[in-house]
């Protein structure tokens, strides 16, 4: 289900049906900007690998829909 749903992969994602289902974008995206400015380098997730190197070009990817 995880699969299918993006959550895992080369690229993890938000769940389709959160961002359907999101309705405070403004407010998340100003929670987000100062977050996605940290040095991330390791992301560790619920689903999935953890990643090890640029974490923060992947929180940005994985939060794109957000913005």
């Amino acid at each position: 289900m995880a699969k299918l749903d993006l959550m895992v992969g080369e690229t993890p994602n938000v769940p389709r049906i959160f961002r359907i289902g999101f309705g405070a974008k403004a407010q998340a995206r100003a929670m987000m900007e100062p977050i996605l400015d940290w040095p991330t380098e390791r992301v560790v997730m619920a689903h999935g690998a953890p990643v090890f190197g640029d974490g923060q070009a992947l929180l940005r990817r994985t939060f794109d829909w957000l913005f």
